[in-house]
């Protein structure tokens, strides 16, 4: 039988509401895992009294997770709470909620193989991996990195590929009102892997 996933854009913070809706729709379709792209968590200079709270309460184990669910880095740095956690858990942030790191290759308990690229490009590092685990940016050499990977069921990136748009009528970034930040970097490891999804955050809207 073929793996049910659900997949969330960045929830930015908003996960107590989200997680409810996601336990109300694996209740009824009994998905084999989540995953969640782009920023978790709210963005630093945007964080409320309310969002630490949610973080605690979140790393606590007081907001039930209902399946296993993934995330990754996006554009914002991590709650200086989360780091701390995932430092002292080994990327599982609470029961059944895991961090999927800034360059990884993941096998889920379904089998699934998960590779994942997260952050922006960095592009003043001009060689070698990025040493900092937590921070939202990549470098070429991380991307590059992962080409060893070979084959994905699932490709994780934060920056879409930058011949996403090639090949497609239905698709038109100029009706986006941000267009997305391109890389590509993303788009030889989307070449490069042979896999069956290639999911990226969708662009926020304007404010």
């Amino acid at each position: 039988m073929a793996s049910k996933i659900i997949v969330s854009g960045a929830i930015e913070g908003a996960f107590p509401a989200i997680i409810e809706r996601l336990s109300k729709l694996h209740s009824k379709n009994s998905f084999s895992l989540a995953i969640i792209l782009g920023d978790f968590f709210a963005a630093p200079e945007k964080s409320s009294d309310e969002d630490d709270a949610n973080v605690s309460a979140l790393i606590n184990g007081n907001i039930n997770i209902p399946l296993p669910t993934y995330f990754s880095l996006g554009k914002h740095p991590l709650p200086s709470a989360v780091v701390e956690r995932l430092e002292k858990c080994d990327g599982e942030l609470c029961p059944n909620l895991y961090f999927l790191g800034k360059r990884s290759t993941t096998k889920t308990s379904e089998g699934l193989r998960i590779v994942n690229l997260g952050g922006s490009l960095d592009s003043s590092i001009t060689a070698g991996l990025s040493k900092e685990k937590y921070l939202p940016f990549h470098t070429e050499d991380d991307a590059k990195s992962l080409r060893g990977a070979n084959s994905a069921d699932i490709l994780i990136t934060a920056q879409w590929p930058s011949d996403v748009r090639k090949g497609s009528k239905l698709f038109d970034l100029a009706t986006i009102s941000v267009p997305p930040m391109m890389l590509s970097t993303n788009g030889n490891l989307s070449s490069t892997l042979e896999r069956r999804g290639s999911p990226t955050p969708n662009p926020s809207p304007a404010s």
